[in-house]
């Protein structure tokens, strides 16, 4: 393999390595403009349960985008991103490379190391132009004081998350249908029970009309047979 191949394969692996950086700036700017949406519509739910003074003070005081939370965020990406880019370890360079002499193989490893330097230098760069676009760090910093100002707010303990309400909402209503359902329920089954009970009311009256006709009938008969006695003279009461 000779010098002008190896620098080659190292132009290569370096090109590789400058599309997944834009890759990953290309994502990484999408989600983040998708976390700060999010977030701006988080706050502003929770800046409706602030105080009016708490809210114009906070929107008075400037943002240096130094507060914990920005600086754990810098800090995290940071981490995340070095395995990604030291993914190459100088044993599996030189074993790319061996059929190169010792000096080269040197020379090589130097030229990748200043490589992935750079490449760390401008992906932290573009992440902290991506967070002063996005103003993210005076976006944490508020809701750093926000957080701030709850945990001294002896009221904010007492108060429902809306999350919170809102299921508890959801389930009171659920509750309330079941309810009502069960009424409509037993409603129908009461009508059920009141037509069964109508039916059996016009079968006896039924029953009774026919016993009445019989007994008028009887009676009917009995004053015929005693009108035909009485013309016979015979003394008999029926």
């Amino acid at each position: 393999m000779t010098y002008d191949v190896a620098v080659l394969l190292l132009s290569s692996h370096i090109r590789k390595k400058n599309l997944l950086v834009r890759n990953v700036n290309s994502a990484l700017q999408k989600k983040t403009e998708e976390f700060w949406k999010e977030l701006v519509a988080v706050m502003d739910s929770a800046a409706m349960e602030k105080r009016p003074e708490l809210g114009a003070s906070a929107s008075l005081s400037p943002s240096t985008g130094i507060g914990s939370r920005f600086s754990n965020l810098n800090k995290s990406f940071k981490y995340s991103l070095r395995p990604m880019l030291t993914s190459c370890s100088k044993e599996e360079l030189y074993k790319v490379f061996s059929s190169f002499s010792n000096t080269e193989k040197e020379v090589l490893h130097r030229l990748f190391l200043q490589v992935i330097t750079s490449l760390h230098e401008n992906i932290e760069d573009r992440f902290k132009t991506v967070c002063l676009e996005t103003q993210a760090g005076a976006t944490l910093d508020a809701i750093e004081e926000i957080v701030e100002a709850q945990d001294l707010d002896p009221l904010f303990s007492k108060r429902s998350n809306i999350m919170d309400v809102a299921e508890n909402l959801s389930t009171a209503k659920k509750h309330e249908i079941q309810h009502l359902k069960h009424l409509v329920q037993l409603g129908e089954e009461h009508n059920q029970m009141l037509h069964t009970r109508l039916r059996l009311l016009r079968e006896d009256s039924q029953v009774l009309s026919g016993a009445s006709k019989a007994v008028e009938k009887v009676r009917s008969f009995l004053n015929l047979y005693k009108s035909f006695l009485w013309s016979k003279n015979y003394n008999f009461d029926v």
